[in-house]
């Protein structure tokens, strides 16, 4: 959204080149469908920033540093993260919300049908794999993979 927003403020002829370090509520969960209003509010707070040196009571920035630049770019900061390890729980959960879909997935190829879960990106939703419990999973899928990809581990759970 940063990068759109960025994009938006560099057509605004009131406002000269900057850049700006915009910290991001640690809370804050945008949604999809809101895109364009973010945007908006995000172009707002900034051209405030910039031209007014304040900053309005908001839920998405917490924070915004500016600096005379060549040119306009926003520089966001979402902060630091730390990687959870995965659980029995949270594999299970997975597996149920894919579970509802499987009669459907054999119903449209007439195939076995096999799960793969993905983890370990670099987000802060990502997970890695203690490799120290095996999870009892009771599920229609004929094998169920767990992919830790940032470790390029692959590991059968079903």
């Amino acid at each position: 959204m940063c990068k759109l927003a960025e994009k938006k403020l560099r057509k605004d002829k009131d406002l000269p080149n900057f850049l700006a370090n915009i910290y991001i509520h640690p809370y804050f969960k945008g949604k999809l469908k809101d895109k364009r209003k973010l945007i908006d509010e995000i172009c707002l707070l900034v051209k405030r920033h910039v031209l007014g040196n304040e900053l309005l009571e908001n839920n998405i920035i917490y924070h915004i540093s500016s600096m005379k630049h060549s040119q306009i770019n926003l520089s966001p900061n979402l902060g630091a993260w730390w990687q959870k390890e995965i659980n029995e729980e949270i594999i299970q959960k997975a597996v149920l919300k894919k579970e509802k879909k499987i009669d459907a997935y054999i119903s449209n190829t007439g195939l076995p049908q096999w799960l793969l879960l993905v983890i370990g990106g670099i987000g802060e939703s990502s997970y890695r794999f203690e490799n120290d419990f095996e999870p009892k999973l009771d599920t229609k899928f004929e094998k169920v993979f767990l992919l830790e990809d940032f470790y390029n581990n692959l590991y059968e759970l079903k």
